[in-house]
């Protein structure tokens, strides 16, 4: 056992390996005896048997093509197409004479030379067929041919198959009369490989044992070390002795251990800073929460609010189409009221000129007055000439000149009533056309508030139809806050899982005991 021990694990392995080569070298000496023989066999099975029962296959296949190819020439039309089954036909019968001299040149035996004889005789009657059946389907009829490819072509073929069939039992037999010969080799060549065998077990199994014996103290060293390793612990003292592969990877175990501690510690820091980090965030997602709730709170009253406001505008604009209703009537009326007022003001107007028109015409009439003052002025003149014989005429006269006097009188009345009745028609036509001005500036007035109020009402619609699209959004902001909030809840939940899990990570980790 000293001596092992003074061996490195590789020496030991190869002193013990080398007792097994050397028994394994004797048992492969007689394996290959033994092989040779059956090799013998083989290759006769192989090189003999195998061969003369491919032949056969062959033979038969080109039978086949021999057969599919006289079969096609009945059923062709085309030149080139006749003509490349012709080739193929002369290609299957080369080939079938190579495969048939193969076999004659592989018989050995009475009854494979007796049974080749066979089927030379019935090789010949299927070519003659195949070449009786060419020559007929060239020159003769495609009956006469299809009746030769019955007659003539179909038995021989099926004669010269059963001859090739014999063939192959009869080299199916050779190969089984080898097979058993092979068999009793194997079993001799077996029994002494056992024998063998069980020397090489004894050889091995002792210098297994006692290689392990030499090499089990590191073993149960590296053991002790994977289960504290196991077990949490990376403070135990790996002991590492001599310079051989074990002591080499107790060294390496302690290393590892040294290093697996450095990570875990790192693991520790960074699960710690998770934990925090995951607490953090679920705090985050807890007041995001409760945002995201009054939020949603606030959207429903705008929502609530929103869908007032669209009622209240649904009824302005109700009173507006109203509103723009009596307008539309004002301005109606405002116009027969303008027209009224025109009308007036064409009709003082015509007062006006008649007034004038009187003015001019009793002017007229006080120059006659005057005129007749003079001539009845002129006329008492000539009647005081005349002395007694122009009294009378004195008298008329004396009446015409008053007549005149009154008439002119009576003119410069009425000239002052027509001319005071004049600048009152002139005042009243300037406060008339004023008025039809005023009334005119009033339709106008009406017309464009009759306008404002319609473009109010449709303004006031618009906004009820924005209001009421801007209510469907406000509900459909409501509802996607509500999913927020779903959301949130999740991603809460999430967080507080990720707690958990570092959690869990601090205390796996917790585990392992380190010199830190």
């Amino acid at each position: 056992m000293s001596f092992l021990n003074q061996l490195r694990i590789g020496q030991r392995l190869g002193l013990s390996y080398g007792l097994l080569i050397v028994l394994l070298v004797l048992i492969g000496a007689y394996g290959a005896q033994s092989a040779s023989g059956l090799a013998k066999d083989l290759d006769q099975t192989a090189n003999v048997s195998l061969v003369k029962i491919s032949a056969v296959q062959g033979v038969e296949a080109q039978i086949s093509v021999l057969a599919r190819a006289s079969r096609d020439l009945l059923l062709l039309d085309s030149a080139n197409q006749i003509k490349k089954q012709k080739a193929a036909m002369d290609a299957a019968l080369d080939d079938l004479n190579k495969q048939f001299g193969a076999l004659e040149s592989s018989s050995a035996s009475d009854d494979e030379k007796a049974l080749l004889d066979q089927m030379r005789e019935r090789k010949e009657k299927l070519l003659a067929a195949i070449n009786k059946f060419r020559g007929i389907q060239k020159d003769g009829s495609p009956d006469e041919a299809r009746e030769s490819l019955i007659a003539d072509i179909r038995p021989a073929q099926n004669a010269f198959q059963e001859s090739l069939k014999a063939m192959v039992d009869l080299q199916f037999k050779a190969a089984h009369d080898l097979a058993e010969q092979g068999s009793a080799v194997a079993n001799r060549a077996m029994m002494m490989t056992i024998g063998l065998v069980l020397i090489a077990v004894l050889v091995g199994a002792g210098g297994g044992w006692a290689i392990s014996r030499s090499i089990m103290r590191p073993v149960r060293e590296a053991q002790r070390t994977a289960e504290a390793i196991r077990a949490g612990d990376l403070t135990h003292d790996v002991r590492s002795e001599g310079s051989d592969e074990m002591a080499q990877m107790l060294r390496s175990m302690r290393e590892m251990q040294e290093a697996l501690s450095g990570v875990l510690a790192s693991v520790n820091s960074a699960a710690h800073e998770v934990s925090t980090n995951a607490q953090a965030i679920a705090g985050s997602n807890h007041e995001l929460s409760e945002r995201t709730s009054r939020s949603a709170g606030n959207l429903q009253t705008t929502a609530a609010s929103v869908e007032q406001i669209a009622a209240n505008l649904s009824g302005a604009s109700d009173l507006t189409r109203k509103a723009a209703s009596i307008a539309s009537q004002a301005r109606s009326s405002a116009s027969t009221g303008g027209t009224v007022v025109e009308q007036v003001v064409r009709t003082m107007q015509e007062i006006s000129a008649s007034s004038r028109k009187i003015g001019d015409i009793i002017g007229v009439i006080d120059g006659i007055a005057f005129q007749t003052n003079i001539l009845a002025l002129n006329a008492a003149v000539e009647a005081a000439r005349a002395g007694e014989h122009g009294k009378g005429f004195a008298v008329v006269a004396s009446e015409v000149r008053a007549l005149a006097s009154r008439a002119a009188e009576a003119a410069k009345e009425i000239k002052v009533l027509i001319s005071e009745s004049t600048v009152k028609v002139e005042n009243g036509t300037t406060l008339v056309n004023n008025a039809g001005a005023t009334i005119r500036e009033v339709v106008e007035e009406v017309n464009h508030m009759g306008q404002l109020i319609e473009d109010i009402s449709l303004s006031a619609q618009e906004q009820a139809g924005g209001v009421q699209v801007v209510n469907q959004a406000m509900n459909e902001l409501d509802r996607s806050t509500q999913q927020n909030a779903g959301l949130v809840n999740e991603l809460s939940r999430n967080a507080e899982a990720l707690t958990d899990s570092s959690a869990r990570l601090v205390q796996a980790v917790a585990y392992f005991k380190t010199h830190n």
